[in-house]
């Protein structure tokens, strides 16, 4: 699909730099320059501090840089891996990290990629943050727990998201991943969230 120039569509998954092995880099002048190709008006680029999915990072700090040329086209997010450090929950220097990125123009929190239980207190406190700074947290749904490699993980179900909903109602959550979009039909087995999803939406 390409959309008229002057489009009001925001892609709201990028990223950007050395990721993956074998793969070229996709600087920002090149992502804006592919927008401009298929009229989006602006991108969310989610930088990755999990070291879960890919063989290189994109820090935060590196996502800043590259945006802040393209700032009225890029919107930056921020990451912190809730593993860095203690993260018990009480000492707030993670806090203080994500607060600070966002005063340096960060509008978001993700690409969420650890692979921890999405009910985890480690990713709690990160929600709590989050919510309390009015960004949004976009995450990763992998597989169901003990299965999937890759993102947060969660039952058939998503007993744990609904949890944390019902505990974190001011923060706002992005959803994405195939074990969020598996989870769209009705029938859904473990070995489906570790897949991508194909064919058509089936009833419960």
């Amino acid at each position: 699909m390409v959309l008229e120039k002057g489009g009001k569509m925001i892609d709201f998954h990028t990223h950007i730099g050395k990721i993956s092995y074998g793969r070229k880099v996709l600087t920002a002048k090149k992502l804006v320059e592919t927008m401009d190709k298929y009229g989006i008006k602006k991108s969310v680029v989610l930088p990755i501090e999990n070291p879960e999915e890919t063989h290189w990072y994109s820090t935060t700090d590196y996502v800043l840089r590259n945006c802040k040329r393209y700032s009225e086209r890029l919107i930056p997010f921020c990451n912190v891996d809730p593993r860095r450090g203690l993260n018990n929950g009480k000492d707030n220097y993670l806090g203080k990290i994500i607060e600070n990125y966002v005063k340096k123009g960060c509008k978001g929190f993700g690409e969420v990629l650890a692979n921890l239980k999405f009910n985890d207190k480690k990713m709690k406190f990160i929600y709590k943050i989050c919510g309390e700074l009015s960004i949004p947290v976009l995450f990763h749904l992998g597989g169901v727990p003990g299965r999937s490699k890759i993102g947060l993980t969660d039952k058939i179900g998503l007993p744990f998201i609904e949890s944390v909903l019902n505990d974190f109602p001011d923060t706002i959550f992005v959803a994405h991943g195939p074990g969020w979009w598996e989870e769209i039909s009705g029938k859904v087995k473990p070995e489906d969230r570790d897949s991508d999803t194909e064919g058509p939406i089936k009833k419960e």
